[in-house]
């Protein structure tokens, strides 16, 4: 077959598809990621980011210390309960400092979360005040 008639093959579209999710699942974001300018550390410092906000500290504190306590990364649900906020607002939070370089996650992967921060920049954690609670 010429090189001019292979040009005219009809292409099942499923197929170029298939090609294409195969590549793209081979690319480690992660990897591109570290190209484009983390520490070799594998943390962001606080100089290469604006400060986060309190409570993205206090999530950020959460994140960490509940990897220490359970050897394993929080689930959302997690965070919700802890910080009695709800599952839209915890999502949000986890798009935000991920977007803002300062976690990173599997979308759709449960318990993926890591810390790209260093822990010893995290402020300490605060119990959560629940008004009208009984002790």
């Amino acid at each position: 077959m010429h090189e001019a008639e292979r040009l005219h093959v009809p292409v099942d579209p499923d197929e170029i598809a298939e090609d294409v999710f195969f590549v793209l699942e081979s690319i480690d974001v992660h990897e591109l990621w570290d190209r484009s300018g983390s520490h070799s550390d594998g943390y962001t410092s606080p100089e290469d980011m604006a400060m986060e906000t309190e409570r993205q500290g206090q999530f950020l504190a959460y994140i960490h210390q509940y990897s220490i306590v359970n050897g394993r990364a929080p689930a959302e649900a997690d965070m919700q309960q802890f910080f009695r906020i709800t599952p839209p607002s915890v999502h949000a939070m986890v798009l935000t400092l991920e977007r803002r370089g300062l976690i990173r996650r599997v979308p759709g992967m449960a318990r993926s979360i890591t810390l790209i921060v260093s822990p010893e920049s995290l402020p300490a954690l605060k119990r959560i005040q629940v008004c009208c609670e009984m002790t």
